[in-house]
Parts: structure tokens; sequence; C-alpha cells
């Protein structure tokens, strides 16, 4: 971690920003695990009121060099103090922009909730036994079973011959078909920004709305919204052609964050009006 020369006066405020601070909500789903996590719009939410309440800006810059995808955070005082950390990943030589998107949002994410430390995900700590192997472990036999051998002898009434024989290896259950994602397999759109879609189908879907979009330039997609406002509105907008603004939080989801209505006509004043949620 890199600092300013002095760091009493961001480190009094921090104190005090953690006394409002709490975990985020588990607001996402990993469709492989089936496990619950904190999306980078939730750890925003949950600090970014906290630290600007003490006087501190976050800020989180992206670079690229050297196929690493390298992530600094800053958290920076109005006395000028501040502290940043950078983290960095390798991305693969074939990745497209939505892994490598994927890839920010993941570090961004990580790299909040350590600086400000908070916990973004339900895991245990396990003392890192989640990260050891168990090759010095005995190996347990298989279970053993017996049954009756058909001898010759058992055919003349003698009693039949009790033979042990090694049970074959159970054969591992078969995954569960993962559920319908909240936003589809990959999909073309942009991590971030305003889009124009035609809106499909609104469903429910855990705390929130699945909402199934298709647009000419990105194709077919489901997006999230955690709002039941906004749900209300899209299902009146079904088959309706709409501009909404969108913020990518993992490789399989997208977060509507706001609805935008245009001018009714062109007398109307200003350009974009926010609908109220």
């Amino acid at each position: 971690m890199e600092t300013s020369e002095t760091t009493g006066a961001i480190a009094a405020a921090l104190a005090k920003a953690h006394l409002e601070i709490d975990n985020p909500e588990l607001d996402g789903v990993n469709p492989h695990f089936k496990s619950k996590f904190s999306t980078l719009a939730a750890v925003l939410n949950a600090v970014r009121k906290p630290l600007a309440s003490q006087g501190i800006a976050m800020m989180q810059s992206v670079s690229i060099d050297e196929g690493r995808v390298a992530v600094t955070t800053s958290l920076i005082h109005a006395s000028g103090e501040w502290l940043r950390e950078t983290m960095a990943f390798p991305v693969a030589n074939n990745a497209n922009i939505q892994q490598a998107g994927s890839l920010v949002t993941y570090i961004r994410r990580y790299s909040l909730i350590a600086l400000c430390g908070i916990v973004g995900d339900p895991h245990e700590d396990d003392d890192g036994d989640g990260d050891r192997l168990d090759r010095n472990e005995p190996r347990k036999p298989a279970p053993r079973t017996t049954r009756d051998s058909f001898r010759p002898e058992n055919a003349r009434g003698a009693a039949p011959v009790r033979e042990e024989r090694q049970q074959p290896p159970a054969k591992p259950a078969p995954a569960p078909e993962p559920s319908s994602p909240v936003s589809g397999q990959m999909d073309k759109y942009p991590d971030e920004g305003i889009v124009t879609v035609d809106i499909k189908r609104v469903v429910p879907r855990g705390k929130g709305h699945a909402v199934h979009v298709h647009s000419p330039e990105h194709g077919g997609a489901w997006f999230r919204t955690l709002s039941a406002e906004t749900a209300d509105y899209l299902k009146d907008q079904v088959g309706n052609t709409i501009r909404v603004e969108l913020m990518r939080v993992d490789v399989n989801t997208i977060d509507i964050l706001r609805v935008i209505a245009e001018p009714k006509d062109e007398g109307a004043k200003g350009g974009e009006d926010d609908l109220p949620f």
C-alpha cells in the first residue's frame, strides 16, 4: 500500500467512517457454485456515503499493461492525505472486451472490500484449510460387500460359500441443472452506458426482477433490476422500445441503474428526464 507522507487526518476520518459502514448485502448469485456474494454496486452503496460524510473521496483507475489488468483504488481525504492500493491480474490472450470488463469489475470489488475492511461473501474463515491438499491423508478402502458364490457344492445342498468382492466406486452424482441466470449467457452489451432496447419480458427473480431485452445492435440478453418501481414500470413497457442506463456487475449479470424517458414532444424543455427511480 502507498500513502501520503502523513496519515493522521485520514486515519481519524476512516475510524469514524467505519462506525457507519456495514458489510454489503449479498445481492448476487454465482450460477456455477450457487453461492451468494456482494456485487460491485452493493459494495459501492455500502461505503460511499460513510466515506463521503468524513470527507473521504474514493477513486478507482484502470490500466492494462503487458497482458495484465490493474486497478488502483485510492482514498483521498479533504486534508490532502491519501491511501492507495493496486491489484493486478493477467488477462487471457484471447479474452474479449466482456471478459476483460468482468475481470475489471472483479478486481474493483475485491480491492474496495479489502481497503475498506469489509466482507463481501459468506465464505467462512477456515484458517487456510480450503487451500491445502489432502494428499497426506490415508485413502479409505472402498466399502466391501458379500454375496453367495454359486459353486457346484452349493447345488448339492452345502452351505453357500460367502465371497467378498470389491464394491465398485460410486459414480459422482450429476451436477444439478443450473437455473436460468439473471442476465442470460455471455452477451454483447457494453459494461456500462446507455442503450436502447426492446422490452420482451419481466419476471420475478430472487429479491429483484429479470428483464428480457433485445436490440438490433447487441442482440438478446437478461438484465436485472432490484427496484420494484422500475420493474412495475418495465412491465407496462413490454413490447415497447426504451432507453436504460446499465452497469455490468459480473460476467452474467447486468444491472439496470435507471430508466430514461424521452421528451413527450419537441417543445419539451431539456433533453432527457430521469424517471423517479
